[in-house]
């Protein structure tokens, strides 16, 4: 199995995000208490403690609709290079993070390699608080598909972007 071919992708819009879990399926069919317990079933590791069960609730219908328009990329989240993954389950990693996993000739064939079954994308990070860009060619050369740069400023990351895609017909 394996992804669409980006001539069959033409015209389409892709949707990325994480489908709800099992766990997340679990909380949404308890019936509403009122207020997050510490004893409450499953949001014990909450990343959004405290709020009201019905608004949690809500929260998670909300994503099920968003994670049923899914049909080509699920988001994974990155632990470690030997992860198992579907042809699906897409990644993202900061800029740091990318770089950091090419310094090592071994996670670097690794990186390439998970390259050419699954998607990755990779980001500018956080402390980028001016809108600079780094540098997508070395993300480009171990095969990312998806290397975001701040559109915002326009310097030679972003024309380099625009010259790759335009010698390639428009697409990656």
């Amino acid at each position: 199995d394996c992804l669409p071919s980006p001539e069959d992708l033409k015209y389409k819009i892709l949707v990325k995000a994480k489908k709800n879990t099992q766990e997340d399926q679990n909380i949404q069919d308890e019936p509403a208490s009122g207020k997050q317990s510490s004893d409450t079933k499953g949001l014990e590791n909450d990343p959004i403690p405290n709020k009201d069960v019905n608004q949690r609730e809500a929260e998670i219908a909300k994503s099920e609709a968003l994670g049923s328009l899914v049909n080509y990329c699920e988001a994974l989240k990155f632990v470690s290079l030997d992860q198992e993954r579907h042809f699906w389950q897409m990644f993202s990693l900061t800029e740091t993070k990318g770089l950091e996993l090419s310094k090592d000739e071994q996670n670097a064939t690794k990186f390439v390699q998970i390259n050419t079954t699954n998607l990755s994308r990779i980001y500018p990070k956080g402390t980028r608080t001016d809108s600079s860009n780094y540098d997508p060619f070395p993300f480009w050369s171990q095969g990312c598909q998806l290397v975001a740069l701040n559109f915002q400023t326009e310097d030679d990351k972003n024309q380099h972007n625009r010259a790759v895609f335009r010698q390639n017909g428009g697409c990656g």
